[in-house]
């Protein structure tokens, strides 16, 4: 019999791979590069930074609301809740 902490045979939830670093990593990109673009006075570069932080906000919501689904569908031992 497995104990730890207290706790009988607990299981650990890994997470299945996720988009969310990649998509994080595409607003980084489209916000760099428009900021850039803006600097150096390119006309698209402001519509590129917003699309960047579009994505970025997109980004947040989307893998805090997969969080909160995997939470609250039991994935989670007790392990994890604390």
């Amino acid at each position: 019999m497995n104990v730890e902490n207290g706790i009988h045979d607990a299981h650990y939830f890994v997470p299945a791979p996720s988009r969310w670093p990649v998509v994080g990593s595409l607003a980084l990109f489209c916000m760099g590069l428009g900021a850039a673009f803006a600097m150096n006075s390119v006309a698209a570069g402001s519509w590129i930074l917003l699309l960047g932080f579009a994505i970025l906000i997109w980004m947040i919501f989307g893998w805090f609301g997969d969080v909160v689904k995997e939470s609250q569908s039991g994935s989670y031992g007790t392990q994890v809740d604390y």
